[in-house]
C-alpha cells in the first residue's frame, strides 16, 4: 500500500475493542456462578477472552467443578447480557468513539467482526446513532470462528476491499490471530496478556489519542 494512502477499511471486533465489555462479561459469569454454587478463580476471565461461548462455558464448567448443560447456559448468559445493553451508557472503549467518528468523517468504511451472537451484537449497534457501520457479522454467522480467518475474510469481500489494505483492531488473542491470518494489518489494544509487535502487528495500550493518521502510519509501515 502506497504510504499516506488511508486504509481501505478499519474492521473493529466488538467486545473489548469497540466496546469495553469485558468487565460486564466478567461479572456477568461470576454472578452466575455464584448463583450455582461455585466461584470461579479472579483471573478466569484472562482464559475465556476472545474464545467462544462453548469455549468459556466449558472452562468455567471446569474449574468449577460444575456439571453443566452448553446449551441451557449459553442461552441464559446471551440474554443477561444482552439485557443488559438495552439501556444506559455505551460502554465505549477508550478512545474507540472518537476514532470511529474521525474515521467515519474521512470516509473510511468500517465493519463490526465479532465471535459474539447477532441477537447480542444488535442490542448495542442500534443505538449507535453517531456511527454506522457497512456491514456487521457475528459469531453464529460464519462456520469457522476467531482465530479463523474467515470473519475478516468474509467482511473485506463485503466491503469490497483487500484484506492488506485494511486494519484489523482487536484486544485477544484468537482475533489477533484471525486477522493476520486473513492477511490484515492489526492493531492490538490487549485486554488481558501481551503481544509482541512485528510485521503485520502493532500493538498500544489504548486507542486514546489515536487517529486516522495513525492508522495510515501503521499500515504504510507493515
Amino acid at each position: 500500500m502506497t504510504a499516506g494512502r488511508l486504509p481501505a477499511a478499519v474492521l473493529w471486533d466488538f467486545d473489548g475493542s469497540l466496546m469495553d465489555t469485558e468487565p460486564r462479561w466478567a461479572a456477568m459469569q461470576h454472578a452466575f456462578a455464584l448463583e450455582l454454587g461455585a466461584e470461579l478463580p479472579a483471573d478466569f476471565h484472562q482464559h475465556t477472552v476472545g474464545r467462544t461461548m462453548a469455549e468459556s462455558i466449558a472452562y468455567i464448567g471446569s474449574v468449577a467443578r460444575l456439571d453443566l448443560d452448553p446449551v441451557e447456559v449459553e442461552a441464559e448468559m446471551w440474554r443477561r447480557m444482552t439485557a443488559a445493553f438495552r439501556e444506559g451508557p455505551l460502554p465505549w472503549a477508550a478512545g474507540a468513539r472518537e476514532l470511529a467518528l474521525e474515521l467515519a468523517d474521512a470516509g473510511v468504511p468500517q465493519a463490526v467482526v465479532s465471535t459474539s451472537v447477532r441477537s447480542y451484537l444488535d442490542s448495542v449497534l442500534v443505538r449507535l446513532t453517531e456511527v454506522r457501520f457497512g456491514f456487521v457479522i457475528a459469531g453464529d454467522e460464519v462456520r469457522h470462528r476467531k482465530p479463523h480467518p474467515e470473519p475478516y475474510l468474509t467482511a473485506a469481500d463485503a466491503l469490497g476491499v483487500r484484506p492488506g489494505d485494511s486494519v484489523v483492531i482487536e484486544d485477544s488473542p484468537p482475533g489477533v490471530a484471525a486477522g493476520l491470518a486473513a492477511g490484515c494489518a492489526v492493531l492490538a489494544v490487549p485486554t488481558v496478556g501481551t503481544f509482541d509487535a512485528g510485521g503485520r502487528l502493532a500493538v498500544r495500550p489504548s486507542l486514546s489519542g489515536l487517529g486516522v493518521a495513525d492508522l495510515t502510519a501503521l499500515l504504510a509501515s507493515r
